[in-house]
């Protein structure tokens, strides 16, 4: 996206219609926006992937001991025979 601003600023540089060139410096804004906007998402992205892998352990930890369902059953299966009342 940034090449593609970059682009349009040398693009409004070489005009001489200045209509042509007021339409490639605003595209040149939207393209950094539109490039501002995938850097939020990636970093967001990122962000939440490091969260999900630091929750994991505790979920694994949660599922292998054996979690109570809410009608009494356990989530595991190989904790099913030693739930059972």
């Amino acid at each position: 996206m940034l090449r593609r601003a970059a682009r349009c600023a040398r693009k409004a540089a070489e005009q001489t219609d200045p209509q042509l060139k007021e339409d490639y410096l605003g595209l040149q804004q939207k393209r950094l926006s539109l490039a501002r906007c995938f850097q939020t998402s990636e970093r967001l992205s990122d962000f939440v992937y490091g969260l999900s892998q630091k929750r994991q352990p505790a979920q694994i930890r949660q599922q292998s001991a054996g979690a109570i369902l809410s009608d009494g059953r356990c989530s595991s299966a190989r904790h099913r025979t030693s739930c059972r009342a």
